[in-house]
C-alpha cells in the first residue's frame, strides 16, 4: 500500500529548530515520518536564506531525515516594510481581491503558490498540511487537494500586528479600513472555515474552543517536548531566575518591562541573599541592555544552546500579559524539572493541574511566589518533580504521534471531509 504523500507548508524554515513554531512544525511530523512520505515547502527571508546556505549539505541532510523533498521560496516583505503608498495599496488590494487575512503581516507570494502547485502535481500529493493562518493563502489556490490547517494561535486575537499611528490622515484611514477587512477574512477562515479545510488542528484546548466543531472536525495535537537534561541540584544560598523569549515580539518586551519594574525589586528585597535574573532572547531593546549590570541582571541576547543556563537555573518566569497560543519554553522548563512561575496569560491553553507550576497575575503575588521558591529548596524540588511528570503525560513524542495519527485516520475514513462540498 502506497504511503500517504503530504506536503507541509510553513511560513519559515523548520531547521535549525530554535523557536516554538519550528519546534512544533518539526516535532509533530518527525514521530510519524516513517509512516508517511512528507515533503516540505517553506518560506524564508534573506537572513534565513543565508542561514540555509551556511548550513549547506549538513543542514539538508538533517531535513532529509524527515522529508523526501525540501523547497524554499522567498517570504515577501510585509506592508510595514514596503516603501511608498502605491506599493502598500497594491498589496492591500491584491489581498482584498483574494479575501486573504493578515494583510499587515501576510506572506502571500504568487511564486510560492506556483511552486506548491508544481510539487502537488509532480509528487502526486495527497494532503496539504498548512501551518499558521499565514499560509492559508495556499488553500485559496489549491482547493481540490485535501488540506489541514494547523493553528499555532488564534491570529485574530493578535491583530493588528502593525497599528498605524503615523503618516497622513489618509494613510491611517486606508490602513484601518483594510485592517477591518483583514480581521473579517481571518474570522471567516478561522471560525467559519470559509476555505473549506478538511480538518483543523490546535495546540491548546483553549484555542480549539474558539472554533465550532462544524463544518469540519477539530483535533488537539499538543506541543511536543522530549525530556530534557534535568536541572542541577538546588542550593539554599543561590537563586537564579531565567526568562527565554525573543524580543522582536512586543508581548515579550511588555512582559519583561512589567517584571523588572514591578516584580523584581520585591524579589531582591525578600529573598534574603543575592539573586540573579538571566534574560535570553534575540534583539533585546536598548533600554533592557541598559538595565543589565552583569552582576544581578544579565541580558544574554540570542543563545545557541540554552541548556547550560536552564540546568543551572532555580526558577523560570513567564510574566506575559498579552498574546495567544502555547509557550513551548514553559513546557521545556517543566520537562527539565525547573519550577515555573507564570501569569494566567502566560500558561493559558496548557492542561495544567494545581501544583504543576505557580500562577500569579498581581505583581506583588508574582514576587511572593518567587520569594517562596528562593527560601525553600524543598518547594523547588516538589515543583520540579511535578513538572517532569506533567510533560511526560501531555507532551512526550509518543503522545504527539498518537494525536497526529488520529488526524490522519479521520481523513482516511472521510470523517474529515464534512467541510467539503
Amino acid at each position: 500500500m502506497r504511503r500517504r504523500r503530504i506536503l507541509v507548508l510553513t511560513p519559515y524554515p523548520l531547521l535549525p529548530a530554535h523557536s516554538g513554531g519550528r519546534l512544533y512544525g518539526l516535532g509533530t511530523v518527525t514521530p510519524v515520518a516513517q509512516e508517511h512520505e512528507f515533503h516540505l515547502l517553506s518560506l524564508a527571508n534573506a537572513s534565513e536564506r543565508e542561514e540555509i546556505a551556511r548550513g549547506g549539505d549538513a543542514l539538508l541532510a538533517d531535513y532529509a531525515k524527515t522529508f523526501a523533498s525540501v523547497a524554499f521560496e522567498e517570504r515577501p516583505p510585509i506592508p510595514h516594510e514596503l516603501a511608498g503608498r502605491a506599493r502598500k495599496l497594491r498589496h492591500f488590494l491584491t489581498h482584498a481581491a483574494h479575501r486573504l487575512p493578515l494583510m499587515d503581516l501576510s506572506y502571500y507570494n504568487p511564486r510560492a503558490v506556483e511552486l506548491a502547485r508544481r510539487i502537488v502535481r509532480e509528487r502526486n500529493i495527497d494532503l496539504l498540511e498548512i501551518h499558521h493562518l499565514h499560509g492559508a493563502f495556499y488553500r485559496r489556490f489549491l482547493p481540490d487537494v485535501p488540506a489541514v490547517l494547523i493553528n499555532h494561535n488564534i491570529e485574530q486575537e493578535l491583530w493588528p500586528y502593525w497599528p498605524k499611528t503615523q503618516g497622513s490622515a489618509l494613510d491611517r484611514w486606508l490602513w484601518n479600513k483594510f485592517g477591518t477587512l483583514s480581521r473579517r477574512f481571518a474570522h471567516d477562515i478561522e471560525i467559519d472555515n470559509a476555505l473549506r479545510f478538511d480538518a483543523k488542528v490546535f495546540i491548546s484546548t483553549r484555542d480549539m474552543a474558539h472554533v465550532p466543531e462544524a463544518p469540519c472536525p477539530r483535533f488537539l495535537v499538543p506541543m511536543p517536548v522530549a525530556p530534557g537534561p534535568p536541572v542541577e541540584p538546588f542550593a539554599r544560598d543561590r537563586f537564579r531566575v531565567l526568562w527565554i523569549g525573543g524580543f522582536g515580539w512586543p508581548p515579550n518586551v511588555e512582559a519583561i518591562g512589567w517584571f523588572l519594574d514591578r516584580v523584581w525589586p520585591a524579589v531582591r528585597a525578600g529573598a534574603g541573599f543575592p539573586v540573579e535574573l538571566h534574560l535570553v532572547g534575540s534583539d533585546p531593546p536598548d533600554e533592557l541592555r541598559a538595565r543589565a549590570d552583569d552582576r544581578e541582571v544579565f541580558a544574554h541576547g540570542y543563545v545557541e544552546d540554552v541548556e547550560p543556563l536552564r540546568t543551572r537555573a532555580d526558577a523560570f518566569v513567564v510574566p506575559l500579559l498579552t498574546g495567544s497560543g502555547v509557550r513551548i519554553k514553559i513546557v521545556e522548563a517543566l520537562a527539565a524539572g525547573l519550577p515555573v512561575v507564570s501569569t494566567s496569560k502566560g500558561c493559558e491553553g496548557l492542561p495544567l493541574a494545581p501544583g504543576d507550576l505557580l500562577v500569579a497575575d498581581d505583581p506583588a503575588d508574582f514576587a511572593a511566589r518567587l520569594v517562596e521558591l528562593a527560601r525553600s529548596v524543598e518547594m523547588r524540588a516538589a515543583l520540579g518533580h511535578a513538572g517532569r511528570a506533567y510533560a511526560a503525560l501531555h507532551h512526550a513524542p509518543d503522545v504527539v504521534a498518537a494525536a497526529k495519527r488520529r488526524v490522519y485516520r479521520a481523513l482516511e475514513t472521510n470523517e474529515g471531509r464534512r467541510g467539503r462540498v
